[in-house]
């Protein structure tokens, strides 16, 4: 089982803080639970938001997640 996640980063601190949260999380769930998890970053200097899509399912994010957070997320 895997499981898919696209991060659209633009220019912010914020979403470059995302990427490297979900990146965290997902080593942590393929450590604890053994469930492969994807990071797909993906560039787009025109958004105005951060996004993450987990298995077509979009999130917007308006504040730092912790590792746990994004995890819980993620599952």
């Amino acid at each position: 089982m895997s499981i898919d996640v696209l991060v659209i980063v633009n220019n912010s601190e914020l979403s470059e803080e995302t990427l490297n949260t979900a990146w965290q999380a997902a080593q942590s769930i393929f450590k604890n639970y053994g469930i492969e998890v994807y990071v797909i970053p993906y560039y787009n200097p025109r958004s105005l938001r951060t996004v993450v899509v987990v298995n077509n399912v979009e999130y917007i994010i308006n504040r730092r997640l912790s590792v746990r957070e994004f995890i819980d997320l993620i599952l």
